[in-house]
């Protein structure tokens, strides 16, 4: 349970910074 959010916390992060790359592209 404990890597839940963690695993959560990481998707989201990558999803932010694949999100910027594509707005700055």
């Amino acid at each position: 349970v404990q890597i839940s959010w963690k695993r959560n916390f990481y998707i989201l992060w990558v999803a932010q910074a694949a999100a910027l790359l594509g707005f700055q592209s």
